[in-house]
């Protein structure tokens, strides 16, 4: 409503008025009045990346016969984000120039033209482009991640629902990257009102299983995750600096993350304790490689226990059953059990590393190779061509689950 009569105000007299821009607010002076308006960030990205994308040349995607598109969301940066981006990239690489594949944003009024957190070379498309890319079209698949579903289907117009009920092969898949977030069943069902063909694509061993495929009663499919570590290993050095960074997680309400920082600061004076916040990928790597430990307070599992291995250095985090391989990884030193655990040892153990290094560096070594065998790249590679080839890995045991998989 602000800007509508921002607009307006504009509109009556050009002489009549002046504009100071802040970084978060606009001052209007209309007639020795003054009026101040909060700048929304994503609205002026928006602007700008509708004039990028109005460049792009759709010839090629609307003469298609079928298409594949990816939604992401904007304004956020998170490893499920680059993964992604990631299976979009392999996606192309597996696909093109046969068929199509894209990346949009979501349904609504926000996007933007280039995520520029990390490095990739995909230009995303605003979701009013997708829908006149694939209403004539006789397949389409669309990739969401899990917790947008719900939001994908709130902000989809009528006429939109019109358009992917008439796509005769519409396929969308639900990536399941986190399952803690994957969105109740009623909104697979709600799906299914635009398509019977749903899937679900996963990212971790732990849920990849006949059971989770029998819960949402729609075929399951392991995609894995794509690391792509290996261009920034060049960060690497010898020098490790007294730097513990922590991940901007706080997953437990149980557990007073300040009050933790606070005990590291009183503890580990000769430490700096810093919290990541939004930072380019590349910056985040540049300071891991300089420090001496990260702590993930979120999956556990996840970039900020694997990333530092990458460039030589350690991660810390909490085992769980959900996203962790198996409890063998309660073995070392870097995995506690349970906050207060982690709460208790953190120190001594940072203690330790401190007098045997080569402990240390063996550790980085033993796990970054265990890696490297978890998330194999030519594995990856056959899990999306299988995925795209409709090779599925479990189909739902029920007899409304095997009635949809005859569908599909």
């Amino acid at each position: 409503m602000g800007n509508k009569f921002l607009e307006t105000i504009f509109s009556i007299k050009n002489d009549y008025k002046s504009v100071s821009l802040g970084r978060k607010h606009k001052v209007l002076c209309f007639l020795g009045i003054k009026i101040k308006f909060r700048i929304d960030p994503r609205l002026k990205e928006t602007i700008a990346a509708k004039k990028i994308q109005n460049t792009y040349d759709l010839s090629v995607y609307i003469n298609a016969e079928k298409v594949v598109v990816f939604i992401e969301v904007n304004a956020v940066i998170c490893g499920g984000q680059i993964s992604i981006f990631s299976l979009c990239k392999y996606s192309k690489a597996i696909l093109e120039p046969k068929v199509p594949v894209l990346m949009t944003t979501m349904p609504g009024k926000y996007t933007y033209a280039h995520n520029d957190f990390f490095i990739n070379n995909i230009d995303v498309f605003r979701w009013e482009q997708i829908i006149e890319i694939i209403k004539n079209k006789k397949e389409v698949i669309i990739h969401i991640p899990e917790y947008l579903t719900p939001l994908f289907l709130k902000n989809l117009t009528i006429k939109e629902k019109k358009i992917l009920k008439k796509i005769k092969n519409l396929q969308i898949n639900i990536m399941n990257q986190r399952v803690d977030i994957m969105p109740p069943k009623e909104y697979i069902d709600e799906c299914k009102k635009l398509t019977e063909n749903i899937t679900q694509t996963t990212a971790h061993d732990r849920y990849s299983t006949q059971q989770m495929s029998n819960k949402y009663n729609i075929p399951l499919h392991k995609f894995s995750v794509n690391l792509d570590m290996l261009q920034y290993s060049h960060l690497r050095t010898n020098n490790i600096e007294k730097i513990i960074l922590i991940s901007p997680d706080n997953r437990t309400k149980s557990f007073c993350i300040n009050c933790f920082i606070n005990k590291l600061g009183k503890e580990l004076p000769d430490y700096k304790i810093i919290r990541f916040y939004k930072m380019k990928f590349l910056d985040c790597m540049k300071l891991t490689s300089r420090c001496f430990f990260t702590i993930s307070m979120g999956e556990g599992f996840d970039g900020y226990l694997i990333h530092p291995l990458f460039v030589g250095r350690l991660g810390a985090a909490i085992y769980n059953n959900t996203y962790f391989p198996d409890a063998s990884w309660l073995k070392y030193r870097n995995i506690y059990e349970d906050y207060h655990q982690l709460c208790n040892d953190f120190v001594k153990d940072v203690r330790y590393f401190e007098n045997n290094l080569d402990a240390y560096h063996e550790l980085v070594k033993e796990q970054k190779e265990r890696i490297m065998k978890i998330y194999d790249m030519e594995e990856y590679k056959d899990n999306l061509r299988r995925f795209y080839n409709r090779e599925y890995d479990f189909y739902p045991q029920t007899e409304e689950g095997a009635k949809n998989a005859i569908l599909i």
